[in-house]
């Protein structure tokens, strides 16, 4: 007796059009994903822009000062890839800096943390010293340091990375959707 082939049934076929689809999807979705993870970088990112824009055109010029200034540094440990290499263990530093100022019309002073990328920071200014900063009279919890300025180029760049990895794959499945109506 013979066996008939596993697509003479129809269930072969149904698997292999059910596992390219699968492949389809994760084809898609991982880039989109991608898209989604800078978007939501730039999202982030764009409300501390907004922020510092804001304390930019309302704020005033003061004096802080620094209550405390504490250098960072986490260690990531080594990692074994698949294919059999290691990856080096590396590290973070970033300086976390306490000040106080006292915003005008108020006796007592406001406390402000920072987590700054600039771990040079902590090594330039100790407790006790005066740093420049600016704070919006009309908010006084709107105060940034005048050395830890964000630069736009990176919300930039985060915004055409989402657009890349999201926008692209989209285009593609509604530009193939299109197509296959119209041969249809």
């Amino acid at each position: 007796m013979s066996r008939p082939e596993p697509e003479a049934d129809g269930r072969g076929s149904d698997r292999r059009e059910a596992l390219v689809r699968f492949i389809a999807v994760c084809v898609f979705l991982v880039p989109v994903s991608i898209g989604a993870l800078f978007g939501y970088v730039a999202w982030t990112h764009g409300k501390l822009l907004d922020r510092q824009f804001r304390v930019d055109r309302d704020g005033v010029a003061i004096t802080a000062e620094v209550s405390k200034a504490r250098r960072e540094i986490v260690r990531h440990q080594s990692t074994r890839l698949g294919d059999g290499e290691t990856r080096a263990s590396s590290t973070s530093e970033w300086c976390r800096m306490a000040v106080t100022y006292v915003p005008r019309g108020r006796a007592a002073p406001l406390l402000k943390e920072f987590r700054l990328d600039d771990a040079s920071l902590c090594q330039r200014y100790k407790a006790g010293d005066k740093i420049g900063a600016k704070y919006v009279p009309s908010a006084p919890h709107l105060m940034l340091l005048d050395e830890s300025r964000l630069d736009a180029t990176w919300y930039w760049l985060s915004i055409a990375l989402s657009a890349l990895f999201a926008g692209g794959p989209i285009l593609l499945l509604l530009r193939s959707l299109l197509l296959g109506r119209r041969k249809g």
